[in-house]
């Protein structure tokens, strides 16, 4: 009788033991960072709330910013809110695009992200991933068609913020894009101007050596700004003396 009472608690499942034993939030919390699909389901069945959280956000954001997909999908399935914000504004879009997991941004996308979404600060998508110089990510969301224009509570751009981060790379993208390089916070300040500090600041510290790391990564970015070769085209000028002729519209 003893063997068989042994023998029928062997073969009792986990998830039917943590279901009795421990907390499903608790549950659930550990299969997120774990990125197992089949626990979360299991936690969520035996109660747990896939809205919930903990202290470094919601479940989904937290997925979403570790790149665990399998996780997402399962928290989406479930019913998780894709545009759920914390007290700040932060979203499942924002932590995936903040780490650059283009896979789990474009699941999220396919399922109703805003991708314009902002935090409290006024911290657009794009303006997370150029700070964090997330190339991928950007290209993908200006294909949805993001603006590139848009400006924190301060008029701060994604161009300023990929430029004082020293992303040479992300400045391109974002020039490229049509981004304005004269564009001005409301201290006045410009993307030129904050990497030119940034330079004059290297300067002063290291006394004028060419060789820092600071000055060898934000010269080409403040060289970048002050040409005028990237950007939207502008409309070449007729010459003197010569009409342009008229489109025929068939």
């Amino acid at each position: 009788m003893v063997k068989k009472l042994v023998l029928c608690t062997f073969f009792i499942s986990p998830y039917a033991i943590f279901a009795q034993q421990s907390n499903p939030q608790e549950e659930l919390e550990s299969a997120v960072y774990a990125n197992d699909a089949k626990r979360i389901r299991a936690a969520v069945k035996a109660g747990a709330n896939p809205n919930g959280g903990n202290y470094a956000g919601h479940f989904l954001g937290i997925a979403a910013s570790n790149g665990n997909l399998l996780a997402v999908k399962a928290l989406v399935d479930l019913k998780a809110d894709v545009n759920k914000a914390s007290s700040g504004g932060w979203t499942a879009a924002m932590g995936a695009a903040d780490n650059g997991h283009l896979k789990v941004l474009k699941f999220l996308a396919s399922k109703g992200a805003d991708l314009n979404a902002s935090t409290r600060q006024g911290r657009t998508v794009l303006m997370r991933a150029s700070y964090h110089g997330e190339d991928k990510v950007i290209a993908f969301l200006l294909s949805k068609k993001v603006s590139v224009h848009s400006t924190d509570y301060n008029g701060v751009t994604a161009l300023m913020l990929a430029a004082q981060a020293g992303h040479l790379s992300t400045v391109k993208i974002l020039l490229k894009a049509g981004a304005d390089r004269n564009a001005q916070t409301h201290d006045k300040r410009t993307a030129l101007s904050m990497v030119s500090l940034i330079l004059q600041e290297d300067s002063h510290t290291s006394g004028g050596n060419t060789k820092s790391e600071i000055y060898k990564r934000y010269k080409p970015i403040e060289a970048l700004l002050k040409a005028r070769t990237l950007g939207p085209a502008k409309a070449k000028k007729p010459a003197k003396g010569k009409k342009r002729k008229a489109k025929k519209h068939h």
